[in-house]
């Protein structure tokens, strides 16, 4: 039998990072989740145990964390980068790195109505994240950023009419309804070296104001005019990846209670849920 191995990769994940920076009285926080993946010519270590060309994946912990003092200060973006650049130089048998960072929020506690220097209270569930890939030979890495388990309501502005309709439909239409779901967004930049941290929040300002502004007519809808006005309104973007998970919250029968539920009260629910997804590109850039 003739075998051959189609693709092989392999790396570090979940490795968990906070970084102090200390600037005079005021304290920044990065609490930071860090996957690294290479991949290249590994054939040798799958096929006949030998382990030259793997760098053990402890390693690279060790040097997120080396690398972490000098270089996660700024935008998680170019943390990122920086990785890359490491893990491809001076090791022949990598061909590609990809390093994904994911940033968790912590706000300034308030007190007297001041933010305090150094006291944190953990944010919301939403993430920041950033993904950079680097390949020998190219000379310009891919670099994507984005949110992820961004929780997001609107209770009115919204609707769900005119869908197909089956033996086993049981969903009644509506012009006004809940929209509740949960996004992660991933957007590609088209070119380096660029203020990441100011687009990361100009895009996703334009996601929250096209959320709540858009007349939706379904799920699908809103993806799509979200997207679209972050390509329309921030230049460095090529490429928007959206993904909704919608949890429509449901109504609860108050008639056993002989009362009329005015829709009012609901039931949250967190699964089963609906899925969309899309990709919406830049056409001018082909």
């Amino acid at each position: 039998m003739s075998l051959s191995l189609a693709d092989s990769r392999y790396g570090r994940s979940g490795i968990r990072l906070l970084k102090l920076t200390r600037r005079g009285d005021r304290h920044e926080v990065r609490d930071l989740t860090v996957d690294v993946a290479l991949e290249g010519d590994f054939a040798a270590s799958h096929r006949e145990g030998d382990n030259r060309a793997i760098l053990p994946t402890d390693s690279m912990q060790n040097a997120v964390f080396a690398l972490a003092r000098d270089h996660a200060d700024g935008a998680i973006e170019e943390f990122a980068l920086e990785l890359t650049r490491h893990f491809l130089a001076d090791r022949d048998q990598v061909e590609r790195v990809r390093v994904r960072v994911a940033q968790h929020p912590w706000t300034r506690i308030e007190t007297g109505g001041r933010p305090q220097n150094h006291a944190f209270a953990r944010g919301g569930t939403d993430r920041r994240i950033a993904v950079a890939e680097r390949s020998r030979g190219d000379r310009t890495p891919v670099v994507d950023a984005g949110i992820e388990a961004m929780h997001l309501m609107k209770t009115r502005g919204a609707g769900f009419a005119g869908y197909l309709k089956d033996r086993y439909t049981t969903l009644s239409e509506s012009d006004e309804r809940i929209l509740s779901a949960e996004l992660n967004a991933l957007w590609r930049y088209g070119w380096p070296e660029i203020p990441y941290a100011e687009h990361y929040r100009q895009v996703r300002q334009v996601i929250l104001d096209t959320f709540a502004e858009h007349d939706s007519r379904s799920v699908q809808h809103t993806l799509y005019a979200m997207a679209r006005a972050a390509l329309e309104q921030v230049p460095p973007l090529i490429e928007v990846r959206l993904r909704l998970l919608s949890q429509p919250p449901l109504s609860v029968d108050l008639t056993p209670f002989a009362m009329e539920n005015t829709g009012e009260v609901f039931r949250p629910a967190e699964e089963p849920h609906g899925v969309v997804e899309a990709v919406v590109r830049r056409d001018d850039l082909g």
